[in-house]
């Protein structure tokens, strides 16, 4: 692509028996790496990261992004349910890549982050690294995000992932 915006990354996640156990997201224009190994905390560059403590989200930075789907039915869906969390929410920010987002949210930099029509691809690294990092991934329904069981079915509404700190009230918040 021509675009000069520096949101790009590659993300490897390693699994052993249908569990992440090492996982890697690297943004190479920032020089950024972002790691973690199961039950050894996450890391950006080498130093160690958690998720915010923010609690209420009044003042949560919520981070999404649109997706690949541009037809006109799952736009309106993506319009209507965006309306809604900016209404609580103390901000909202798409930025292009949803491993970098969820990376953002084990850094701190940003509360939680939510996508629809999300692909394994997309995520399965950076949830091990929120994850180590305090935080949690699930679906919209608040049941834990399994990458291989979860991404093989298009169509199923399974698809969607929200990636918080343990902290974080968004989980109580209506469905979107």
């Amino acid at each position: 692509m021509h675009f000069r915006f520096p949101f790009v990354c590659v993300s490897i996640a390693y699994f052993i028996n249908q569990e992440a156990t090492l996982a890697v997201v690297y943004n190479p224009v920032l020089n950024c790496l972002y790691h973690a190994e199961k039950g050894q905390g996450a890391f950006r560059n080498n130093d160690k990261i958690t998720v915010s403590s923010i609690k209420d989200l009044s003042e949560a930075l919520v981070l999404t992004d649109w997706g690949g789907d541009r037809n006109s039915e799952s736009l309106d869906k993506k319009c209507s349910n965006m309306r809604r969390i900016i209404a609580k929410a103390r901000g909202l920010r798409t930025m292009g890549s949803a491993a970098l987002h969820i990376c953002q949210v084990a850094a701190g930099n940003g509360d939680a982050f939510f996508e629809f029509g999300i692909h394994c691809w997309d995520y399965a690294a950076a949830m091990l690294i929120v994850q180590e990092a305090g935080g949690y991934c699930c679906n919209f329904d608040g049941k834990f995000y399994q990458p291989l069981f979860s991404c093989w079915n298009p169509g199923d509404e399974c698809r969607g992932l929200v990636a918080l700190s343990n902290a974080a009230p968004i989980r109580n918040e209506p469905r979107v």
